[in-house]
């Protein structure tokens, strides 16, 4: 599941909400201010959870669904230097063994 699905999924999950509601969610999201961790499609799971059209076992579920299929999304919470330092020099490594790492 990429994020063009994962917003797809929710545009029809959204479908099932009454028309005020689902007019209510559209203004929210129209004047929504997204700051890390708190973002449009966490807004969209909330609100679709408090109107009952998705139980807390479903988001666990499509949670559990987005994550598998996007395993290096983690990656893009570590500070640049970190994500080098840890991640990036051994990945290159185990490519090509060529690469070594510098030394100062």
């Amino acid at each position: 599941m990429d994020i063009k699905e994962l917003r797809q999924y929710l545009k029809t999950l959204s479908e099932n909400l009454k028309p005020k509601n689902h007019h209510l969610l559209s203004a929210r999201l129209g004047s929504l201010k997204s700051v890390f961790p708190f973002n449009e499609y966490e807004y969209i799971l909330m609100f679709l959870r408090d109107k009952e059209i998705i139980t807390f076992q479903q988001y666990e579920e499509l949670r559990k669904k987005y994550v598998s299929s996007n395993p290096y999304l983690e990656l893009y919470g570590i500070a640049p230097r970190t994500f080098g330092e840890i991640w990036g020099h051994p990945h290159v490594m185990d490519i090509d063994n060529r690469f070594k790492k510098p030394n100062r």
